[in-house]
């Protein structure tokens, strides 16, 4: 049973790189590029009566339809891409804020400690001499 659950997430694990590389590449101006070329060839190809595949009227709307599609994925792929590079540099900046808000916590706290510890010692040097002055008048 432990065999085929290995084999099932290394399988999970393929199908996501392969589908990274995918989305990599569909999310690209090259992309586009290549797509809009291929569907003007293909377009121009049944306007030249090379290719009969379909009747004129129905394949020039599938061909726009599907170019549309094809196009607005891409786009839409690389509207993502962009997003995701915009919340990395966001988290980036975030740790470098949290960074300096930990450096000035630590500061203060050194000084909040240290101001503790001269309290401390004024009490004691208070007390010493509210203690001689006692000791001072009862004699």
């Amino acid at each position: 049973m432990l065999n085929v659950k290995i084999l099932f997430k290394k399988m999970q694990l393929f199908g996501i790189k392969i589908s990274d590389l995918v989305a990599g590449f569909v999310g690209t101006w090259l992309f586009i590029f290549i797509y809009t070329a291929a569907m003007a060839t293909w377009i121009g190809l049944h306007w030249a009566g090379i290719l009969h595949i379909d009747s004129a009227d129905f394949i020039k709307w599938n061909l726009w339809l599907s170019y549309f599609a094809g196009t607005q994925a891409s786009i839409v792929l690389m509207s993502s891409s962009r997003q995701a590079y915009l919340d990395r540099l966001k988290h980036a900046e975030n740790f470098e804020y949290d960074i300096q808000t930990l450096k000035a916590t630590k500061e203060t706290n050194k000084k909040v400690q240290q101001l503790s510890k001269n309290m401390v010692l004024i009490e004691e040097i208070l007390n010493d001499l509210i203690g001689e002055k006692t000791h001072e008048g009862n004699k």
